[in-house]
């Protein structure tokens, strides 16, 4: 999925790569079978769902493997701090609560960055959640907390090529329409999140020669999400129960993050009632391009 922003105007799509772009006089030629796709939602609802199914078809086995990946490194950290923890249960340092508190101390330390490197490999959701975690030092150990922190300002973007191929599939299966005859040049990454990263981006004259900011969703991820949502919750039974409350709030709110075309749907009614303000001088709101959704 992806959104486009031009300087106080956005672009935004979904589908896959759904596009909205945000300029005032997009082209008038026909636009018959995007015009079908948004007359009648069963068709959209099918032609959104035939590119997921493409683009999870593509490998189907790609949660079981990270799943696989995350508990062949997670897993060894889970044992050896439930092997610590049934230690000191049967005795260990029992008067010495300082040695016990040095050894928790090495333990974290030990396994913070082991825990960065699975966020920054398989990305996604665990981005999230490690950022969740650098925010909650009130009951998450120092170590976490400062390893994870590097997580807030930005995530490593998916390549540029990658990007494009959204994009390009998204474009010709939702608008008929090629990248090349939408977009100029995709330029450099503005930022990079757990679900999607943003690109600066010109518009060929045909849709208004406006640079835009194109926000595009990360491959598959709605389906990954889902899956690495089951993974984790499986880690909180075993090893952080605590955190079975925040985790089921966390999936309440990230569910909600995937429909590009109800965030530009949402951000167009922020902008026309903001027009209506005593601040429409003050607050610009991007303008989303439905058109092109």
């Amino acid at each position: 999925l992806f959104v486009a922003m031009k300087r106080h105007q956005l672009l935004a799509t979904a589908s896959i790569a759904s596009l909205a772009i945000l300029t005032h006089g997009a082209p008038s030629f026909p636009r018959i079978r995007s015009t079908l796709l948004h007359a009648n939602p069963a068709i959209s609802a099918v032609h959104k769902r035939s590119i997921v199914e493409r683009e999870s078809s593509a490998n189907p086995f790609q949660p079981t493997l990270r799943a696989i990946k995350f508990w062949r490194r997670v897993g060894p950290i889970v044992i050896h701090y439930k092997f610590t923890e049934a230690w000191y249960a049967l005795g260990a340092h029992r008067n010495d609560p300082n040695r016990r508190a040095e050894k928790w101390e090495a333990l974290h330390t030990k396994h913070a960055p082991t825990g960065l490197r699975v966020i920054l490999e398989l990305r996604g959701l665990y981005v999230k959640i490690g950022q969740v975690m650098s925010s909650r030092a009130d009951f998450i150990p120092r170590q976490y907390v400062d390893v994870f922190s590097t997580l807030q300002d930005s995530t490593p973007p998916y390549e540029t090529d990658r990007i494009e191929g959204i994009l390009r599939e998204s474009l010709r299966a939702c608008q008929a329409v090629e990248m090349e005859d939408v977009f100029e040049s995709l330029g450099e990454v503005l930022g990079s999140a757990s679900i999607g990263q943003v690109h600066k981006a010109k518009l060929t004259p045909a849709y208004g020669g406006d640079t835009v900011a194109v926000k595009v969703m990360h491959p598959n991820a709605e389906n990954l999400f889902r899956n690495d949502f089951k993974v984790f919750r499986t880690l909180c039974k075993v090893a952080l129960p605590g955190w079975d409350p925040i985790l089921r709030e966390l999936e309440m709110q990230m569910m909600t993050e995937f429909d590009y075309i109800n965030e530009a749907r949402n951000l167009k009614r922020v902008r026309e009632n903001m027009a209506q303000s005593p601040y429409a001088n003050k607050v610009k709101v991007p303008e989303p391009m439905i058109e092109l959704c």
